[in-house]
């Protein structure tokens, strides 16, 4: 019947099929291309308020609107670039996409979508964040209507187009100072960290302008408060400042005589009052020696939690003082830095490097740990993958014996045996020792979801959100995606070569994606392009929040000494954990596996002291695997910067855990997840911890390479310059491998002699006399084993007190 339908009507239904066609040709074709080149725009950049930032202005026939990229247009490398749109159509409604490209090398690049609504008449707003900008040179904002049609498109540059990659990285600093003209002098300043150029730049703000979404203030490494009345900052503008610096900012308040204005609004958050203002006269430790001392009007601050405040050690009396706040630091001076005095005075320049110096340490020392540590999250994923791909050797070997055994036992003995009967038995007993040698060989695949993905998480009590990596293998070269749940904040492409040279403007067309990222109301929808088989990609997730409460996977019954701790952990959970790590400070100890309700004994002889440099775990038996990989991930991000001598942090490691990161209910096959609990360790008195003392090195010898804890030569000789405010109560050696010998010079005798010749050695305040000079200054010699002219250099901590 079809048939005959078909014959009948032919002509008539192949017409239709090609006037379809033409249709369709036409609309998605030459209705596009038309449109396109019609279309007229306009991009121009303008300042935002007479507090300086900027924008771009943006016109096409159908659309206008600005665009704000980074902080008031301050675009810094490495860190989010907030985006913030605002479109409005005259004529009619738009729907559509708001897309920005980043370039990658050799044509390559990834993108990052949302969705774009506009009504006729309307303001619409869109934000959006790029996770990390990483260093590239510039990337492409667009507006696509709703049939993938470019509406706008246009280049915009990260740094001047004349100027080629920049040999120094920005640190921005925002500022709020009614008295901006007096800081002046900071936007600009150079500095030398850690062998890295870095320039201060300031962003100014006014109590009008400044944001009340976080997000905004993600191109900005510090902010600075001063001369400043804060009780004209909203409360959300001020809790937006709180969040930010519980994030992980960094808070500089300056008082003196402004403190009155200053301190009021903040003293939630700072818990700081301020007294008299009176002059002070200050003096500077040798390392300042050339700023010599200055005496400026200050407050007489009041520090309501006086034991989460430590004073920085370069003046005498203090007169910087810093606390953490969460994942954040709060610093406040008690003079104000728009002092004249201070301003025209000669060690100003060198006050000021002391008192960003830390921050700026953090902001150098951070992208290496990040780098560092992902290395050993590139290890973990590959790791679970390659565990659970097929061992094409051993099938090979499998098959060789397979192939004997059919052929000389099969053929030849149960021929000359005459018992071919026999052959029924042989194939089912050798499918059946095959099948039982695979759970003996590397683990195969769940099952699951997503064979070419795997994953791994890392749940943080404390922090109160999970941070995930997932990797992406293809081994076919065809288009992929995946849906992340809707948790999933940000999405962050990790290890990417970014395009880092100005090139000639080109069409955006002519990029290649490799992947691009969809921010949905539903999470991240996330395009994997067409690529050559093999070819991995590694994004790094944050989630806005926990998917479950895991701050109770353990208890602890700790006790801790100076160089060590001891005593008993439980597993509360539900779970097996392969391995828990334990971590004080830079002290640690790995425990191997322990069953639900398992309580298993944390033994002093097992515990190190982690550096940088160990290599002991690069010696296991399971360093190939994802767990093994997983633990020096957890120690690069846990220890490389904790001082935290007063809390025991214990993570387990488990792979049974099925954490939804895919949407759709849908779980990883391939997954580890790493659970942190923190515990607070009693003190044996009120003394406060230096674990490393090379971080208090001398303005001479913090130039050789101790401050990177190694020895260059075999004898080497260093000058510690210590807080004078504060007394020096013990030093002790830790479990660092060190196999040398330590010599302090004796200042009663003027003799060098040898002291803490061994591992946990604990000297006293009453013992260290003769070696604290009356400035608070020691001087130390590390010797190498005979032959060693390069090595690792001990780490010895040191317990301080403040002077009654």
């Amino acid at each position: 019947m079809l048939n005959d339908l078909f014959r009948t009507y032919k002509k008539i239904i192949i017409l239709v099929l090609i006037v379809l066609c033409m249709v369709i040709f036409w609309f998605y074709g030459c209705h596009r291309q038309q449109h396109g080149s019609e279309t007229t725009q306009i991009w121009e950049a303008e300042e935002m308020s007479e507090a300086g930032g900027y924008r771009y202005h943006f016109q096409t026939d159908a659309l206008s609107g600005n665009v704000v990229f980074g902080t008031k247009g301050y675009i810094a490398q490495d860190r989010t670039v907030p985006v913030r749109v605002s479109v409005s159509c005259e004529d009619k409604a738009f729907t559509g996409t708001l897309k920005i490209t980043l370039p990658g090398a050799d044509g390559e690049g990834v993108s990052y979508q949302s969705a774009l609504s506009c009504r006729e008449g309307v303001t619409s707003k869109v934000s959006m964040e790029i996770p990390s900008l990483g260093n590239a040179s510039y990337f492409y904002f667009e507006i696509l209507d709703s049939f993938g049609t470019v509406q706008f498109s246009e280049r915009v540059l990260t740094r001047d187009e004349d100027e080629e990659e920049a040999e120094e990285k920005n640190i921005y600093i925002g500022v709020l100072s009614s008295q901006y003209s007096s800081l002046e002098y900071l936007d600009g300043m150079s500095l030398d960290v850690e062998d890295e150029n870095l320039t201060l730049k300031l962003v100014r703000f006014l109590a009008g302008d400044f944001p009340t979404d976080v997000q905004e203030l993600g191109s900005l490494s510090g902010i600075l408060i001063d001369s400043f009345d804060t009780s004209s900052l909203s409360q959300l503008q001020i809790r937006c400042l709180s969040s930010w610096v519980s994030e992980g900012g960094s808070l500089f308040v300056g008082t003196g005589t402004g403190a009155e204005v200053v301190l009021p609004s903040l003293e939630k958050m700072l818990k700081v009052k301020a007294e008299e203002v009176e002059e002070v006269q200050y003096s500077f430790t040798s390392e300042l020696s050339r700023a010599g001392s200055a005496r400026l009007y200050s407050s007489r601050l009041i520090l309501e939690e006086k034991d989460e405040w430590e004073s920085l050690s370069f003046s005498s009396p203090a007169c910087v003082y810093r606390k953490e706040y969460d994942s954040g630091e709060i610093s406040v001076f008690s003079f104000s830095l728009t002092d004249d005095t201070f301003r025209q005075w000669t060690g100003r320049d060198a006050v000021i490097g002391q008192i960003f110096e830390e921050e700026l340490n953090t902001e150098v020392g951070r992208s290496w740990a990040d780098d560092t540590s992902l290395w050993y999250v590139k290890r973990t994923l590959y790791a679970f993958m390659n565990g659970r791909r097929l061992n094409t050797f051993y099938y090979g070997v499998f098959f060789i014996v397979y192939l004997g055994v059919l052929g000389f036992f099969a053929y030849y003995l149960l021929r000359k045996i005459k018992r071919r009967e026999y052959i029924w038995g042989v194939v089912p007993v050798v499918a059946i020792l095959f099948t039982v040698s695979l759970a003996f060989r590397s683990e195969g695949s769940n099952g699951e979801t997503g064979e070419g993905f795997s994953a791994i998480r890392v749940s943080d009590a404390e922090k109160n959100k999970d941070d995930y990596f997932l990797l992406y293998q293809s081994s076919e070269g065809t288009e992929d995606s995946v849906d992340l749940v809707s948790s999933i904040s940000s999405v962050e492409p990790v290890d990417y070569d970014y395009r880092t040279e100005n090139v000639d403007d080109f069409s955006v067309r002519n990029i290649t994606e490799n992947y691009t990222i969809n921010n949905t109301k539903n999470g991240f929808d996330i395009a994997f392009g067409e690529s050559v088989p093999g070819t991995s990609y590694i994004l790094k997730c944050s989630g806005s929040e926990p998917q479950a409460d895991y701050a109770g996977c353990f208890s602890a019954d700790i006790t801790a000494e100076n160089s060590y701790f001891e005593g008993n952990v439980t597993n509360l959970s539900d779970w097996n954990f392969e391995k828990v790590v334990l971590i004080r400070g830079q002290q640690y100890t790995v425990i191997n596996g322990m069953e639900p309700g398992e309580t298993a004994e944390v033994k002093e002889s097992a515990v190190r002291f982690w550096t940088e440099y160990e290599e002991d775990q690069l010696e296991e038996e399971d360093d190939a695997t994802a767990v093994g990989s997983l633990v020096e991930y957890l120690k690069q991000r846990y220890m490389l910067e904790n001082q935290d001598q007063d809390t025991l942090l214990v993570i387990g490691i488990t792979d049974e855990n099925n954490f939804q990161l895919l949407s759709n209910g849908n779980t990883l096959g391939n997954r580890l997840s790493a659970f942190v609990n923190r515990f607070e360790l009693p003190k044996s008195d009120d003394s406060d911890c230096i674990i490393n003392i090379n971080t208090c090195l001398d303005e001479e010898s913090g130039e050789t390479s101790l401050r990177h804890d190694i020895l260059e030569k075999n004898e080497m000789k260093a000058v510690y310059a210590f807080d004078p405010s504060k007394l020096v109560w013990g030093l002790f050696r830790n479990r660092d491998g060190f196999e040398g010998v330590i010599y302090a010079y004796n200042y009663d005798t003027g003799e060098q002699e040898r002291i803490l010749e061994e591992e946990d050695d604990f000297m006293n305040c009453d013992e260290l006399e003769p070696y604290i000079s009356d400035m608070n200054e020691m001087m130390l010699t590390y010797t190498l084993p005979a032959g060693s002219d390069y090595g690792e250099a001990p780490v010895l901590s040191l317990l301080t007190k403040d002077l009654e």
